[in-house]
C-alpha cells in the first residue's frame, strides 16, 4: 500500500483566486497537439489541464489559485507558448 498523496495547502492568509484559461490551438501544423496549462501560485507549481486537441479547437479550463500573484503558463507539445502573471 502506498501512502496517500495530498496536494499542497496554501497558507491561512492566502487569498483563494478562481480564473479561467482559455486558448486557441493553432490552426498549423494540421496535427493533434497536447495542451497543458500550469498554474503558478502560493502553493508552488501545478499541471492543471493535460489533454490532446485538433488545430483551431478553443480550449478552456476553470482554474483556482492560492494568493496575490498567479502566473499562468500555456505549453503546446511541451513548448511554452504563452505565460502571464496576475
Amino acid at each position: 500500500i502506498s501512502p496517500a498523496v495530498s496536494a499542497p495547502q496554501p497558507p491561512p492568509t492566502a487569498k483563494m483566486r478562481q480564473f479561467t484559461i482559455s486558448f486557441r490551438v493553432p490552426r498549423r501544423p494540421r496535427r493533434e497537439r497536447l495542451v497543458q496549462f500550469e498554474v503558478q501560485d502560493v502553493t508552488g507549481t501545478n499541471l492543471v489541464y493535460s489533454e490532446k486537441h485538433q488545430p483551431g479547437d478553443e480550449v478552456s479550463a476553470p482554474v483556482q489559485a492560492f494568493g496575490n500573484k498567479i502566473t499562468f503558463r500555456i505549453f503546446i507539445d511541451g513548448d511554452l507558448v504563452k505565460q502571464q502573471t496576475l
